[in-house]
């Protein structure tokens, strides 16, 4: 059987507000207990429901004794298994009804807190059950597959091991500043700003001057080493390498390097030989030493 709805309630708790210029302000923010997973009374004996079978909207509209035209806030709900938060904002900033209930708390009056549960399938259990972690005697109706689709404020409930708290928003709504010299302090911060990033800039590009300028020295360098300039179209890609890839680049350059012939070196032309002494050195030597080179 799908049923409407069903309400919980539990007590709901002002905290004293600060003073602002001399005037206590108002009550927004709230949070706290809506149902503690226990046993609530009914007029057909004691009732739970089973927290992780339920949904609760997202969005949930704070309402007055249930009425969904007199719509004084927003919450959002969270249950752990064992006890169903609620937490949001009362529009007494804005709407009668929420500035009465926050005005009447200032004056003592104990509000109560309430969920509505809606198409909730009730379980009837004549024995002892274990529900929402803890066990409750029979017999029992354990609730169900419902949606929490709504928070009330009411002046009476039946839950009375929840509680809730309302507190000032001390910052208050958003309101355009009246102060002069707010803008001049704008101004102040935004040319901060632009020097500061005009800084940046400036460091960022030294900096990338400076590392072009060592890795043409590092590029000439491998090439001297290599015994020949480095080729104008491979210039620009070696310049754009990263400082590793450049550096293993380099090193596997340098090994690929063949020596030249030691035998290049064995004899010295003085063009003061003996007549008596032929020279080992001739074109054909040469040439064909090169060859091998």
């Amino acid at each position: 059987m799908t049923m409407t709805a069903i309400y919980f309630t539990a007590p709901l708790i002002f905290s004293e507000p600060p003073e602002k210029d001399g005037d206590k302000t108002l009550p927004q923010r709230f949070s706290g207990v809506a149902y503690s997973g226990g046993l609530v009374p009914s007029w057909d004996g004691q009732q739970a429901i089973d927290l992780d079978s339920i949904e609760i909207d997202p969005d949930l509209p704070v309402l007055y004794q249930h009425d969904p035209e007199s719509y004084i806030g927003v919450a959002q709900g969270a249950q752990n298994g064992r006890e169903l938060t609620v937490s949001g904002t009362l529009f007494s900033d804005i709407d009668l009804q929420a500035q009465l209930i926050a005005q009447k708390s200032q004056r003592g009056a104990k509000w109560q807190l309430s969920i509505g549960l809606f198409d909730a399938m009730p379980e009837a259990h004549k024995d002892a059950v274990t529900v929402n972690g803890r066990s409750q005697p029979g017999p029992i109706t354990i609730l169900k597959g419902g949606i929490v689709r709504e928070v009330s404020i009411v002046a009476l409930g039946a839950d009375r091991d929840t509680s809730t708290e309302f507190f000032s928003n001390n910052r208050g709504p958003l309101q355009m500043s009246t102060d002069p010299n707010d803008g001049a302090r704008i101004t102040e911060l935004e040319a901060q700003i632009t020097a500061l990033t005009t800084r940046a800039e400036a460091a960022e590009n030294a900096l990338e001057t400076e590392r072009r300028t060592a890795r043409e020295v590092a590029l000439t360098a491998l090439f001297r080493d290599l015994g020949h300039p480095c080729p104008d179209a491979a210039k620009p890609h070696y310049l754009a390498l990263s400082a590793e890839a450049f550096s293993a680049i380099a090193a596997e350059l340098r090994t690929m390097k063949r020596p030249p012939g030691a035998h290049l070196f064995a004899e010295q032309a003085t063009g003061d030989l003996a007549a008596d002494v032929a020279p080992t050195l001739n074109q054909t030597s040469i040439y064909s030493a090169r060859r091998l080179a």
